[in-house]
């Protein structure tokens, strides 16, 4: 009977909202959002001027997906300020509404970790970038973060995009002695080819993930917001990093089982990624059934078959752009992959380079949220 009755909310909750013009967008996020907050803080905020900055302020080739779908819903006069500007964290305040920051994450476990911090800029991870929203809004107080009595604008659309980054990190905890070959000692000692052990963790962490971006959209709904979109994870085990990573596991590899563990590395990290999302969506049914806001859920993890029916892309599997393969491999320099991509033919390709898709790909991505959001 309590599974009927929640299933009759949701249901009723999901006829009431979209289709209804925003005042403004607010997006907390990732490098997949992320249109210039790493670039502010390593250059402009350090005192390097514009021309000599090397740092993108996208990690793609063209607008990020968020950006996609603030200027759909412009073009259908269903976003009444159009304007999606990096937060560009700094002792002066907040400058726009987009706080998505490159390397940012659900669970706290980088906030402190960028080269150069001078202790203002720390503002990276899910409940910093929450709390600089709620902060720049007036909700709470800057400091000792009370309540204010101010409340979130009710008209304003917010976008909840968090999880490559915990579920890559996730991974890494499948196998610590292969990721210490490229990112540094991992701090468990445990066997590193112990499937058991190291599932377990793996599973723990994205667990962890999925409850700090629950509590997330919570405090946003408490705090006043009625249009949240949550987006889900986009398979981590397809995408080129995953399979460089494998790579180097398998070359440290010194038994079949080993071996055969290595090769396995990507199906880890996709069922890794599939949990993600079941949990997810769990989280965010119940969130749902105990608030009465219908949170919206975007299919991130689908768009890649969705990119693959349109037959949009010659190449879904490999990087365009070679930047962690450099790395890992000790090239001498970065640069397009020698497979056959380059600067007139990269809109046919998936992956930017191997975290990151495309324009082309965060295009879709955007007109995709569109019909999600201005539905009926």
């Amino acid at each position: 009977m309590k599974k009927y009755l929640m299933m009759l909310v949701i249901a009723i909750a999901s006829q009431q909202v979209s289709a209804v013009p925003f005042s403004k967008m607010y997006v907390l996020g990732d490098s997949l959002s992320d249109n210039g907050n790493l670039r502010f803080y390593l250059c402009e905020a350090q005192g390097v001027p514009d021309e000599a900055c090397t740092t993108p302020a996208r990690f793609t080739n063209g607008a990020v997906a968020v950006e996609v779908l603030a200027g759909a819903l412009t073009q259908a006069g269903l976003l009444a300020d159009p304007t999606l500007e990096p937060a560009k964290f700094s002792p002066l305040g907040v400058q726009g509404t987009n706080f998505a920051v490159v390397g940012a994450s659900a669970i706290d476990a980088n906030a402190d970790n960028l080269p150069g911090d001078q202790g203002f800029w720390k503002t990276v991870n899910l409940d910093d970038q929450l709390a600089a929203l709620l902060v720049s809004q007036g909700v709470i107080e800057p400091h000792s973060g009370a309540a204010t009595g101010h409340r979130l604008d009710p008209d304003a659309l917010y976008i909840v995009g968090f999880a490559g980054n915990d579920v890559r990190a996730a991974r890494g905890k499948l196998d610590p002695a292969g990721v210490e070959l490229l990112l540094g000692p991992d701090s468990q000692p445990i066997d590193p080819f112990d499937r058991l052990a190291h599932g377990l963790i793996a599973k723990t962490a994205i667990k962890g993930a999925v409850i700090a971006i629950g509590d997330a959209v919570t405090t946003l709904i408490d705090a006043g917001a009625r249009h949240i979109v949550v987006l889900n994870n986009a398979d981590t085990g397809v995408i080129p990093e995953t399979s460089v990573i494998a790579a180097v596991i398998e070359q440290a590899a010194t038994s079949p089982r080993e071996r055969y563990i290595a090769r396995r590395y990507p199906a880890f990290a996709s069922a890794l990624s599939a949990g993600f999302n079941a949990l997810l969506s769990y989280k965010i049914d119940i969130i749902r059934y105990t608030s009465g806001i219908n949170v919206l859920e975007y299919d991130v993890d689908g768009l890649r078959d969705k990119a693959i029916g349109a037959g949009d892309f010659d190449n879904i599997e490999d990087a365009c752009l070679l930047t962690t393969t450099f790395w890992f491999f000790g090239l001498e320099a970065p640069g397009f992959n020698p497979l056959g991509c380059g600067p007139a033919v990269i809109d046919r390709w998936y992956f930017y380079d191997e975290f990151h898709p495309t324009r082309n790909v965060h295009r879709l991505g955007g007109l995709d949220l569109f019909e999600l959001v201005s539905a009926p």
